[in-house]
């Protein structure tokens, strides 16, 4: 009877030993493989900070200093100027139009219009209304309208018919597309500091909005301070619209 107890006993001991080196085994590693990933997770977080590119003019470790008069220091500055221009604007022009703000009339506002290059019926009733030169003009105000190119010769033809009769086009030659209405402001903004730099504003618009051009301009010239009357008041940076 001894002799079975003991048997008995120690093959229980060892069965259950087997047996729980069997659970534990994998349960084990598979502790230590969380245990290991989470290290690897915090070390990555805390070690790791955001890089950027060196031609980009600032990296992740530089420290800004403060500036009040939010101007950008030398250094700073310096920075800023050799950043690559990430969109260049590199279409070129094909009616260039660089005589409209060439006369000596005072031009307060110029207004730049993005139109499709086939609405000839838009760009005609905006002549007829608010947009007639005459009508412009008395009120110091010039108007031009942005254009790209249609791919399709017949269009072009009638275009630059209608350049020659009204002068107040200019067009580049990306593809003429909605989706491209960026780029036609792009092109506006530049034309309109390579030529027309002397203008006090520059407005944006559609050539399916009509514009109260003796209200803008009165609430303009109620903004400059009296400049334009030979006053000294401050100058006012205005941005806006929807």
């Amino acid at each position: 009877f001894i002799f079975l107890f003991y048997f008995f006993s120690r093959w229980s001991r060892e069965r259950v030993q087997n047996h729980f080196r069997r659970l534990l085994k994998p349960r084990l590693s598979g502790l230590i493989f969380y245990i290991l990933l989470t290290i690897f997770v915090l070390f990555s977080f805390t070690s790791l900070g955001p890089k950027f590119p060196s031609s980009y003019g600032f990296s992740s470790k530089d420290k800004r200093q403060d500036n009040s008069k939010g101007v950008p220091s030398g250094k700073e500055r310096s920075k800023v100027e050799s950043t690559p221009v990430l969109n260049p604007h590199n279409f070129h022009l094909m009616i260039s139009n660089s005589r409209l703000c060439n006369d000596d009339d005072e031009i307060h506002l110029l207004i730049l219009v993005t139109s499709s290059a086939d609405h000839f019926n838009e760009r005609q009733a905006i002549r007829s209304t608010w947009g007639h030169p005459d009508y412009l003009s008395t009120y110091s105000t010039r108007l031009i309208f942005l254009l790209a190119n249609p791919n399709n010769l017949s269009t072009q033809r009638m275009i630059v018919e209608e350049y020659r009769t009204y002068g107040d086009l200019i067009q580049e030659d990306f593809v003429e597309s909605y989706m491209n209405l960026t780029l036609k402001t792009v092109m506006g903004i530049k034309w309109a500091s390579l030529h027309c730099s002397r203008a006090s504003y520059v407005m944006k618009t559609d050539d399916d909005i009509f514009v109260n051009v003796p209200l803008l301009t009165t609430h303009l010239t109620s903004l400059s301070g009296g400049r334009e009357r030979g006053g000294q008041g401050e100058r006012v940076r205005l941005f806006t619209g929807k």
